[in-house]
């Protein structure tokens, strides 16, 4: 799936509305203005603030369309249920109605999201396809340190900020790593990553024989030199672009 389903925006929005909707609620119901913090603060709960921490996590949960969410959500209906009951119980401003149909509502709406199919896709991390970093097309020359004597890996076929997916310039090359190997080795003269097999494949499509592999345990000068490598890349293939445009337009 290229484009997240709209409904983990959708509920993102709801969560932090709800949020935001407590200390509102208690600004309009005794009369307080926007400015006066510190009396919106002393009237607000235990539980008021443990529900609308429950609320934020997920809605970050859900924006970012995580796992966590199977634990979160549950969580947060039996924060808002123990809230309510306690309003039920001891409050005086607000009416059992209101109470019972808010507490049911949010039941029914958190079930929704985590029974409905377009949710199905954090089950499976493969599927959310646009958390996929950006690739650049590039061959860049890559040699293995962290063995005795450097080994010509073969040529980067693309490259992302998570990892990058190297071809085999000859076929013995395959058989140097294994999947699950972790290995440092070098992308041209100056940058040094560390990385883990992560799959080995045969030619497929555009892409050649090869492994793709992962960046780990990389340092903020790694991070920096990478970037770097990935900016210079970007600026190439835009202009690229812009003088095939240009091409275009002569003829």
């Amino acid at each position: 799936m290229k484009i997240k389903p709209l409904i983990f925006n959708v509920y993102a929005f709801v969560f932090l509305a709800i949020a935001v909707s407590i200390p509102v609620q208690v600004m309009f119901l005794y009369g307080y203005n926007a400015t006066d913090i510190g009396a919106i603060w002393s009237k607000m709960t235990f539980f008021n603030l443990m529900v609308m921490a429950s609320c934020c996590i997920n809605a970050y949960f859900s924006f970012t369309a995580q796992n966590d969410i199977k634990w979160s959500f549950p969580l947060s209906i039996g924060f808002v249920c123990l809230n309510n009951s306690i309003v039920l119980v001891y409050g005086n401003d607000f009416e059992a109605a209101t109470v019972i149909l808010s507490t049911f509502a949010y039941i029914l709406m958190t079930s929704y999201f985590i029974l409905s199919q377009d949710t199905n896709v954090i089950n499976s991390p493969a599927a959310q396809w646009w958390k996929t970093a950006l690739r650049y097309k590039a061959p860049l020359a890559t040699k293995v340190s962290s063995t005795d004597i450097p080994i010509n890996l073969g040529n980067t076929f693309d490259i992302s900020r998570t990892g990058a997916y190297i071809s085999y310039n000859v076929p013995t090359q395959k058989d140097i790593f294994s999947c699950g190997d972790v290995f440092t080795f070098n992308i041209g003269d100056e940058l040094e990553l560390k990385a883990k097999v992560v799959r080995k494949s045969m030619a497929v499509g555009r892409y050649p024989e090869g492994m793709g592999v992962q960046f780990i345990d990389l340092g903020v000068s790694e991070r920096i030199q990478l970037e770097k490598l990935l900016n210079s890349l970007r600026d190439s293939v835009e202009e690229e672009n812009e003088e095939y445009q240009q091409f275009n337009k002569a003829a």
